[in-house]
């Protein structure tokens, strides 16, 4: 996974818009100490049943928290 800090909501709007703002994303995981979340979406698959996925996922780890409930 490439490491990419964003720190302003500009950041965040880029690479939204350069990920298609996970329009077929989906969470693939969530870790709770320290909070880690994974979310990804399919870059190659199709409808048929046991056919093949290519899954580009990406971890977020944000920093800073206030408050949070798992």
């Amino acid at each position: 996974m490439l490491k990419t800090t964003i720190q302003t909501f500009n950041d965040l709007d880029k690479w939204l818009s350069d990920n298609f703002y996970f329009e077929d994303g989906h969470v693939l995981a969530i870790k709770e100490k320290p909070l880690e979340i994974i979310v990804g979406y399919n870059v190659k698959a199709n409808y048929k049943a046991n056919s093949e996925r290519h899954i580009l996922s990406f971890k977020v780890i944000p920093n800073k928290i206030y408050e949070w409930t798992f």
